[in-house]
């Protein structure tokens, strides 16, 4: 798998299973993580500083906003940050919109090992 390159990724997910695995899977990529499992605590944890979060990788329906607001918040404090949005299920025309407008990915839930650290090695600050 590709390096990390001591990128940090911001991963946000309400399935704490998940959670964990995307964690571990990010670690031994050479990613330092950073995890949430609301979009309140994303939010709390992109709003620290901004600049230290290269890539925010997230679940569509992140309780109890959901993702387009929280990332929409992210952008305005950061457009340089790569986004990632993952579901079980396809995106919504607004996340669509949204992943366009700042050059995100979408990723399929489920998915491999392999497909997570090259969607987060595509996007974000390197």
């Amino acid at each position: 798998m590709a390096g990390g390159s001591a990128r940090t990724v911001l991963v946000a997910d309400d399935e704490a299973m998940l959670l964990r695995l995307v964690d571990s899977v990010l670690r031994r990529a050479g990613f330092r993580v950073v995890t949430a499992a609301t979009s309140t605590e994303a939010l709390e944890a992109f709003s620290e500083d901004p600049a230290a979060i290269d890539v925010v990788l997230i679940d569509a329906g992140m309780p109890p906003s959901g993702a387009g607001e929280v990332l929409r918040s992210m952008l305005a404090l950061c457009r340089g940050v790569g986004v990632i949005v993952s579901s079980g299920a396809s995106p919504s025309d607004e996340l669509q919109e949204l992943l366009a407008g700042c050059g995100g990915l979408f990723l399929s839930k489920p998915f491999d090992p392999a497909a997570l650290v090259s969607a987060v090695s595509a996007v974000g600050r390197h």
